[in-house]
């Protein structure tokens, strides 16, 4: 396979080819040209500075420690922050420290292209408002738009139709999108706790 691609690398050159390697690896140990390499190639040394150093030995622990204190320190704890926390606390460490994005999920999509939809209806939204809004959140989508994504919105369609007509019986929407936050202490330090009521309804007083 070597040789096979250094023949490929060679014929593809239309006037010249320059072969270069590394004479020190990342652990600074000294390394040697291809064994495929002409001995009678005129060598050229080229002058440069050193790569600076972009990693140093850190303890893990400690690490992660300090970055999930300043996390709490200047972000707020939402509720699903906290359910990651629950379900697992490296799960917590890499989507909301790290802040490492995953892959779309087409259940997640569903659900938030609903959840977008009912919240327009519960504000007095007319009909056509709650499709828009379901239709802007699967197009804000990262899914490939292919035929399960087609099926999905359908589905998506065909709940939300389901659903707004069963919404009066649940009461009156009295807050629908509430923002709330509060703070609390933990170890001596400030946690923030905020996040949104999705819904909650007066139904008969109460």
């Amino acid at each position: 396979d070597s040789r096979r691609l250094f023949y490929v690398a060679l014929t593809r050159a239309k006037d010249a080819a320059f072969l270069s390697y590394a004479q020190t690896s990342a652990e600074g140990r000294e390394r040697t040209p291809t064994s495929l390499m002409p001995a009678s190639l005129p060598e050229t040394e080229i002058a440069g500075e050193p790569l600076p150093l972009l990693h140093a030995t850190i303890v893990a622990p400690e690490k992660v420690r300090a970055l999930v204190e300043q996390y709490l320190e200047t972000e707020s704890l939402s509720p699903s922050a906290v359910n990651d926390y629950l379900d697992s606390p490296a799960l917590f460490f890499a989507r909301r420290v790290l802040r490492i994005k995953e892959p779309p999920v087409p259940a997640l999509v569903y659900g938030n292209a609903i959840h977008a939809a009912l919240a327009a209806a519960l504000q007095g939204a007319p009909e056509e408002e709650s499709y828009a809004a379901l239709e802007r959140a699967f197009g804000h989508s990262l899914l490939p738009r292919d035929a399960t994504f087609e099926k999905l919105r359908s589905e998506a369609r065909e709940a939300l139709a389901a659903t707004l007509p069963e919404l009066p019986s649940l009461g009156t929407p009295v807050h629908v999108e509430k923002s709330f936050s509060l703070v609390r202490t933990a170890s001596g330090k400030p946690v923030t706790l905020a996040g949104k009521i999705d819904a909650a309804f007066m139904s008969e007083g109460r």
